[in-house]
């Protein structure tokens, strides 16, 4: 599976609920890659991890310190809660898995009631910064302040306990970045298919509780099933799932191999009888399961390379997925260490970008009177496909790498420099921005060989804003969109829906969400991997830079690692989604709008202290300059 560098290798832990009693001390970050020349954290791993201890009400306690003890319990590293049930009248009423609501601070205050009457009420409210809902999916807040009600009744022992509360928990952001981890869930794309001739599968962000058990938590929520959002809705759906409703995990073990046994239970007991569907369930749980962060620690996960399936009490494994099993949803890749860029004559060159050689391609992508390229695509996998824009932006040219002049045709045409950013996913798709305004959608879809074009519905999209430039996941089932609005410029990624048919499509862009709301002016934005993007903007107060930001617009809540500073004068960053290993697929960019170095490309250098490493290939220094990118 892929290598992923998680959040927590940048994280420092927030500090802890009034009350908790601790063993150890945190000192280091829970997971992640250690930074160059850290060394080993093995060594000190168990001493410097931190236990966060439940304590039961004390007896003599009244309402406002009983409140204290309970939000300070809903922190703890106990897997149940049930020393956090001790304070309430009746445990059963209260579903601690319903949703998690994360506040910047949390205040509490007395409300009506008086400890001579015996009943008495309290409020807890803050700012929202975010909430999880029960299947563990990630929403901001809005930064609305919320008040929530805690009853408190004096029962007849004289014992003060809780008898009204809201579902969930209540936790502070600083608590949330300690507890919480984010990981994937897996779906096949609906209505696509790759190379292969199957649906991909596509990440859907969650956040699971770290400490207690991870990789339990997420092979439940995806058996829980996908978010409602993502389909079927009145515009299709963007995955489906092999998993049938009223599925349940009983354990997930790992063994010493990193073998993750996972018992499964359904009601009628021949969940995986079928071994097609049993083999699809392997693949989402291997995907899944492998998406989960390292952790040390008793209860921590560790990595999964394989999944074997098993049913109800049986001790025969069904099926598996990983190791030396072939997923029936693994992507063909193309030729490692290939990007490609325009060079000084205004031609398409390939670039290795290991080794820094640059390497010219056949000189006809487009007619030879276009004078220069303004934006270019080439398709991941083998296919050699390409799609060229010349710099009149009125003509969107599609081929092959290798092809002869007459073989590069025409697809689409519009007036001057009303076709830009173009991008192709896995299932051989080709996303182009139409700023044509006689265009029926700001964002066309076109099959591989240009033959059919589908205009793509944007919902979300307000008065008075405009689609300038869009990158398509691998999978082809979320789409990054530069979205301008006046002088201002933003980043929104939503999810592809799909319906019709399959001679008549229907693609319509759902869900739209701005992930980067500080940011006033985008100039580019890549998919860094299968659940975030790297983006090269500024706001109004800073200079321009690189961020790398989560789709489920978390970061606000728990910061995504620093992003290399952007080279002077950068206009464009490409990273490779399908291979996010920054030692074999480094980020790229240039430096077109720097007067004394522009047209120049640059690879992110590897090593204890990597810097931008200039490449010996010259690119453009006129029409929108190199623009070095990987397939995709």
């Amino acid at each position: 599976m892929r290598v992923r560098l998680r959040r927590s290798s940048a994280r420092t832990l927030g500090a802890l609920a009034l009350g908790m009693l601790l063993a150890g001390c945190a000192t280091m970050p829970d997971s992640g890659a250690p930074a160059p020349n850290s060394g080993s954290q093995d060594a000190n791993t168990e001493a410097n991890r931190l236990v966060v201890v439940a304590v039961p009400p004390q007896a003599g306690e009244e309402p406002n310190d009983l409140l204290v003890g309970f939000l300070d319990d809903l922190v703890s590293d106990e897997p149940d809660y049930s020393t956090a049930k001790e304070y309430l009248a009746d445990p059963g009423a209260w579903n601690p898995g319903a949703q998690v609501t994360v506040l910047k601070e949390i205040s509490q205050t007395k409300g009506p009631g008086s400890l001579a009457s015996g009943r008495i009420t309290y409020f807890v409210s803050g700012r929202v910064e975010g909430t999880l809902d029960d299947k563990q999916n990630y929403s901001p807040g809005a930064d609305t302040l919320v008040q929530e009600k805690f009853s408190f009744v004096r029962n007849a022992k004289g014992r003060w306990e809780i008898t009204d509360l809201p579902p969930g928990l209540i936790i502070r952001a600083q608590d949330f970045q300690r507890l919480y981890e984010s990981a994937d869930v897996y779906f096949p794309a609906n209505g696509s298919h790759n190379s292969n001739g199957v649906a991909p599968l596509v990440a859907d962000p969650i956040w699971v509780r770290m400490r207690i058990n991870p990789l339990k938590d997420a092979a439940q929520a995806l058996v829980n099933g996908f978010p409602a959002e993502l389909g079927p809705t009145q515009f299709g759906s963007v995955v489906t799932s092999a998993f049938p409703a009223g599925v349940s995990v009983a354990s997930v073990v790992v063994d010493s191999d990193g073998m993750a046994k996972v018992v499964l239970r359904s009601s009628d007991g021949s969940l995986l009888d079928n071994q097609s569907s049993c083999t699809e369930m392997a693949a989402q749980m291997y995907a899944t399961l492998s998406s989960v962060p390292v952790q040390p620690g008793e209860q921590a996960s560790q990595q999964v390379n394989s999944v074997a399936l098993y049913e109800g009490s049986g001790t025969t494994e069904k099926c598996g997925a990983g190791g030396d099993t072939r997923s029936p949803y693994a992507l063909e890749q193309g030729p490692e260490s290939t990007a490609y860029f325009v060079d000084s004559s205004g031609y398409l060159e390939s670039l290795n970008v290991v080794s820094g050689q640059a390497k010219s391609l056949a000189k006809t992508l487009e007619p030879s009177s276009a004078q220069g390229i303004s934006a270019f695509a080439v398709a991941p996998g083998d296919t050699q496909q390409v799609a060229v824009v010349p710099r009149s932006g009125t003509d969107l040219y599609v081929g092959t790498l290798s092809g002869a002049e007459s073989s590069q045709h025409s697809v689409l045409h519009g007036p001057s420099g009303s076709i830009a950013s173009l991008s192709w996913d896995e299932t051989g798709t080709l996303w182009v921005v139409d700023r044509d305004p006689a265009a029926p959608s700001p964002v066309m879809a076109l099959t591989g060989d240009g033959s059919t074009r589908i205009p793509v519905t944007v919902l979300g999209l307000t008065t008075g804003e405009s689609v300038s430039g869009l990158r398509v996941s691998e999978d082809g089932s979320r789409v990054a969109l530069i979205v301008d609005s006046g002088n201002d410029s933003k980043v929104e990624v939503g999810w592809v829906a799909r319906s019709g048919t399959s001679s008549a499509p229907v693609l319509t862009i759902i869900g739209l969400r701005s992930i980067a709301p500080l940011l006033t002016t985008i100039q580019s934005v890549s998919w860094a991997d299968d659940d975030s993007v790297i983006v090269l903007g500024q706001s109004n107060t800073s200079a321009k830079a690189l961020s790398t930001l989560e789709i489920d617009g978390s970061s606000a809540v728990v910061p995504d690692p620093v992003a290399p500073q952007a080279t002077s004068g950068m206009t464009t960053v490409s990273a490779l989604e399908a291979n996010p290993d920054p030692l074999r697929w480094p980020l790229l960019g240039d430096s077109f709008s720097d007067a004394t170095d522009s047209g120049k490309v640059y690879v992110w250098g590897t090593g204890a202290n990597p810097t931008w490493k200039k490449m010996s290939a010259q690119g453009q220094t006129t029409g929108n300059g190199p623009m070095p990118s990987y397939p995709g």
